[in-house]
């Protein structure tokens, strides 16, 4: 509870309010000095709102005077000029802005990088009544808050983004494990995929397609050439905004409508489906709705727990098979850009950035640049001796 005291000196009347801060032992008092009462109130009041937080009533104060939109308006104006996004990410977008960024809701224009700080902090630690969210989940919700603060520099709602040089929570270390199989791993994985699911799971380990494009796959999709197998990905699954229902649509970017060969061993289990369906019709059959989180539920999770029963120690994911894919191909040799454009990511940097740590012929290079370089042991020795 705030109290205002009142301050007569030579200069004239003041007005002081005063308020506990912190819980005890650490309990402190703190003032703060007004010229008139009808500050003094507001200011008590704001403080009895902020539970004894001068910064956040400081910060309510620049709010109050600032003409510029609130983030929550940035952020709907973004969003709502997206056109090259399905209606389940706008929504998913939506979402994200009301249960993540409402925190940092205030006039773009007052929004600092301490803010932004504190504001992961909270999301690594306190939210979710103190679970905190995962670090990629912060890294997606950051993402958002670049962008729209990028949109709001653009308005001329402010001169800078506040979010650009954000340090960011590192991925837990399973989580890098998990994410990449090795030949031996898959094939032990495999047999505890149900029989109806294998193809499934073998294609996507053999293309390193998403599931939602998977699911999208007809008949017509397939194609060979001089004896070599070809998939056409031009489509993906994708969920309507309500997330009520799917729909075909454009795949995640336009770099992700590409053409890529199939190995015969990938096709061997594949073939059978392609000729099962019937035009039109999808090739790898799913319960409703078709979307990643089914497949997940149908053919992931009863194959990993049957796994780890048998003393399978990782879990990783349906994507990771993806990943895995990647990290094969570049193993073998293949140039960082085919494999950005076989996995249909929208640049090369984004290939880079996930995979570069994977890439051998890198540190094969670095220890070829380095031979030589360092003195024998036995000629060092001898010089010392």
């Amino acid at each position: 509870m705030a109290s205002i005291e009142t301050r007569t000196g030579k200069r004239g009347t003041s007005y002081r309010v005063v308020w506990w801060t912190g819980q005890k032992p650490n309990r402190y008092k703190k003032s703060a000095n007004f010229p008139t009462r009808k500050a003094a109130e507001d200011y008590a009041k704001l403080i009895e709102h902020a539970g004894g937080d001068q910064a956040a009533a400081d910060q309510a104060v620049l709010s109050q005077s600032s003409a510029a939109p609130h983030l929550s308006e940035v952020a709907e104006a973004h969003i709502s000029r997206l056109i090259d996004v399905s209606d389940f990410t706008i929504g998913q977008y939506r979402r994200s802005a009301r249960l993540h960024l409402s925190r940092l809701d205030m006039p773009v224009d007052q929004i600092t990088d301490d803010d932004i700080a504190r504001w992961v902090s909270w999301m690594s630690k306190e939210a979710r009544d103190g679970k905190g969210y995962s670090p990629k989940t912060i890294k997606n919700a950051h993402g958002l808050l670049h962008s729209v603060l990028a949109f709001a520099v653009k308005r001329g709602h402010r001169s800078d983004n506040p979010a650009a040089e954000t340090r960011l929570p590192s991925a837990d270390q399973h989580d890098e494990r998990d994410k990449f199989l090795t030949r031996e791993e898959f094939a032990a994985l495999l047999p505890h995929v149900s029989e109806r699911y294998r193809p499934h799971a073998v294609f996507l380990w053999g293309t390193g397609a998403r599931a939602s494009e998977l699911l999208a796959l007809t008949p017509e999709d397939f194609t060979v050439v001089d004896g070599v197998t070809f998939v056409s990905i031009t489509k993906s699954v994708k969920m309507n905004e309500s997330g009520t229902g799917t729909t075909i649509g454009p795949p995640k970017t336009r770099r992700s409508r590409r053409r890529i060969d199939v190995d015969d061993d990938t096709m061997t289990w594949v073939w059978p489906l392609v000729r099962a369906a019937g035009h039109g019709q999808p090739v790898f059959p799913l319960m409703q709705p078709r979307t990643s989180s089914t497949l997940w539920k149908a053919m992931w999770k009863p194959a990993m727990d049957r796994a780890r029963a048998a003393g399978f120690t990782k879990r990783p994911k349906v994507h990771s098979l993806r990943h895995s894919h990647a990290s094969h191909l570049l193993a073998a040799g293949m140039p960082m850009h085919e494999v950005s454009r076989r996995l249909g990511h929208a640049s090369l940097s984004i290939t880079d950035d996930v995979y570069a740590h994977i890439v051998p012929s890198r540190q094969a290079s670095a220890s070829l640049a380095m031979a030589g370089a360092v003195p024998a042991l036995a000629s060092s020795t001898a010089e010392i001796a």
